[in-house]
């Protein structure tokens, strides 16, 4: 009833709850599934029509029930106003029901038992988790999902990752321990950390302060440590 309720239409309407689908082909591909649920022999408890009279792509919000976890609405995107409800017997089907997909952006827990909601949470395959609401998003927090729903995430300190590059640098160590000297900086930077303070004849003298300092200037500190007689400094 309360589905049946919903009001579609104009979406700059302050009332409407459900606009119109992006284009007339996607309208298409969505009354298709309604045929995909009778083939399935599923029930279309609700909508499953169009509503030509708007004059746009409109379509009522619809529920399907009494599905198999394999049928079409059960397991595709379909990316409408459409909802395949799967009962089930516990807590263990229900999570095998929700991770039987291919895809995992999100999910949603509807619950009255707070250790269920975490454990249930913790079992799901979705990159996003609601408990008792939908779409509650804070901006920061990461965006993103599992399996067919795509890697990495969006959203605060964790989208940096994908705009970086990591970099993978391979030391040849030479005969008798020496280091060929264009890859001594490793080895040099190793020994300054673990001594904090480290000298070299009477000419070197590091700190971790300069050390630093050098950082900060990868170039200055390639050349200079290309001038240490690496044989000089205490391991």
């Amino acid at each position: 009833e309360r589905i049946e309720r919903i009001k579609v239409g104009d979406p700059l309407d302050p009332a409407t709850e459900i606009g119109p689908l992006i284009h007339a082909e996607h309208l298409r591909k969505v009354v298709s599934y309604v045929g995909c649920a009778e083939e399935a022999n599923a029930t279309v408890a609700a909508g499953g029509r169009c509503e030509p009279d708007n004059g746009g792509n409109y379509f009522r919000p619809t529920l399907f029930t009494k599905a198999s976890n394999d049928a079409a609405i059960a397991q595709e995107e379909i990316f409408g106003p459409v909802l395949t409800a799967i009962s089930f017997a516990d807590e263990a089907e229900a999570v095998r029901l929700a991770n039987g997909v291919a895809y995992g952006l999100a999910g949603y827990i509807w619950t009255e038992n707070t250790g269920r909601a975490h454990r249930v949470a913790h079992a799901l395959d979705a990159g996003m988790i609601w408990v008792n609401s939908e779409n509650v998003r804070h901006l920061p927090m990461p965006f993103g999902g599992m399996k067919a729903s795509g890697i990495g995430r969006d959203g605060g300190e964790y989208a940096f990752e994908t705009y970086m590059e990591q970099k993978n640098i391979a030391i040849s160590f030479g005969k008798a321990g020496v280091l060929y000297r264009q890859t001594a900086l490793n080895e040099v930077l190793h020994r300054i950390l673990r001594r904090g303070l480290v000298t070299v004849g009477n000419t070197w003298r590091f700190s971790l302060l300069t050390l630093i300092q050098l950082l900060f200037d990868p170039g200055n500190l390639a050349r200079t440590i290309r001038q240490v007689p690496l044989e000089l400094l205490p391991l």
